[in-house]
């Protein structure tokens, strides 16, 4: 297990930070298939991505923050029996936030095709937040948020907010569990 209470001043700086190139999204930079990776202080990214993050089992947690980004060219393949979640209540982020803007992305985007995704804030806060203009595909698993107005209009309470231009397709062996926005 690897846990950290310590949050630094960069939101974007988590646990397990991957820095990769233009192109290196093509190659695993880091496949979880158990344990957990946890960030227990406020506001703390558990795993910050710039590269490809495939994670088929264990528990990737933060306690208020997110649980993992991608910037700009990073992907992130979600499956199998892997558990993602936080109780991220900042309306502008998620549980699972991609990042990027058309001069950036290339060959990321968010692949859930099994496994859980959750936001479990009792307030406000979105599961997967997209503000890129990759691609989300989501065909199988679990994408929930619990609590909260899940009904409110605008930044907020969504279990999948699209924000950028990048597509989301939710397959048919998905189930979200909460609104959705922008799509």
């Amino acid at each position: 297990m690897v846990t950290s209470t310590s949050s630094s001043e960069n939101t974007l700086i988590g646990i397990i930070y991957l820095f990769g190139s233009e192109g290196s999204a093509n190659t695993i930079q880091l496949e979880m298939t158990g344990g957990t990776v946890e960030n227990t202080a406020t506001d703390g990214e558990a795993i910050m991505n710039s590269g490809t993050v495939t994670i088929t089992g264990g528990t990737v947690s933060a306690t208020s923050g997110i649980a993992v980004a991608s910037n700009s060219i990073g992907k992130i393949i979600v499956s199998g029996t892997a558990m993602i979640t936080s109780a991220n209540t900042d309306t502008a982020l998620g549980t699972i936030i991609w990042l990027g803007d058309a001069e950036t992305v290339t060959a990321g985007g968010l692949e859930i095709t099994g496994g859980t995704v959750k936001n479990t804030s009792s307030t406000t806060g979105n599961t997967i937040r997209n503000d890129s203009p990759g691609t989300v595909s989501i065909s199988g698993g679990t994408v929930s948020i619990s609590g909260g107005t899940v009904s409110k209009a605008g930044d907020g309470n969504y279990a999948v907010y699209k924000g950028g231009s990048g597509e989301i397709t939710i397959g048919a062996g998905a189930t979200i569990v909460g609104n959705k926005y922008g799509m």
